[in-house]
């Protein structure tokens, strides 16, 4: 199996958090993920409310430790303002973990193949309160 990637992006603009992930990621990418999202969840906190559009169209299922500290993230972002999540994902497996995620984090989060679709709407969530 490849070794998973991460790619962490913000658009203070649009107050969009840009995440991409390949892969499985190991439990020391996984803490390597946590860290470039703490450092985006602490730009974007004071741009309220905020969301994530999140690229998991090549990604696998985490482990279990992966998802723990996914877990922790999701916890942080909702304390720090992000409201909404736009995911892509062609896997029912992924969608599923996904889900289970955002349930557990009281997030409003829909699931897209198409990236313009996803944008589209994650930006007029983002501006329409």
């Amino acid at each position: 199996m490849a070794l998973g990637t991460v790619s962490v992006l913000v658009d203070a603009e649009l107050r969009i958090l840009h995440l991409t992930i390949t892969g499985a990621l190991s439990p020391l990418r996984g803490l390597e993920y946590q860290r470039r999202m703490v450092a985006a969840i602490d730009e974007l906190s004071a741009r309220r409310p905020w969301g994530v559009l999140s690229d998991r169209r090549h990604a696998l299922v985490q482990s279990k430790d992966v998802e723990a500290i996914m877990a922790d993230i999701f916890e942080r972002a909702t304390a720090a303002g992000r409201t909404h999540a736009a995911v892509l994902t062609t896997s029912a497996l992924t969608q599923a973990q996904m889900r289970r995620l955002a349930q557990a984090g009281g997030l409003v989060q829909r699931h897209f193949e198409s990236e313009r679709a996803a944008r589209a709407w994650l930006i007029r969530e983002l501006n329409s309160g």
